[in-house]
């Protein structure tokens, strides 16, 4: 089962949410996802994803802003937890 490693950035000033993500990224073990919470889409973040090997969901609606869950490309233990949290959302 996979672990989720909550990142809370909101409120944080920019570009300290983008900086914080990326750091956590760095040290993200297989079988674990990020969940950012921030105050606003992330666009600047996504690009930055796939050129370093994350995937990752935006979840709308969430009632805490903007929450993205992002795991590392290939990760079938997260990729099956993530799959069950799109099922659940439709």
């Amino acid at each position: 089962m996979a672990q989720i490693r909550v990142l809370d950035a909101r409120n944080m000033m920019m570009p300290e949410p983008l900086l914080a993500t990326l750091e956590a990224l760095d040290s993200l073990q297989p079988g674990v996802c990020l969940r950012l919470q921030i105050d606003r889409d992330p666009l600047l973040l996504y690009p930055l994803l796939g050129e370093y090997g994350f995937r990752h969901i935006h979840l709308s609606g969430a009632s805490t802003g903007h929450e993205v869950m992002i795991w590392r490309a290939g990760d079938s233990t997260v990729e099956s937890a993530v799959d069950a949290i799109r099922s659940s959302l439709t």
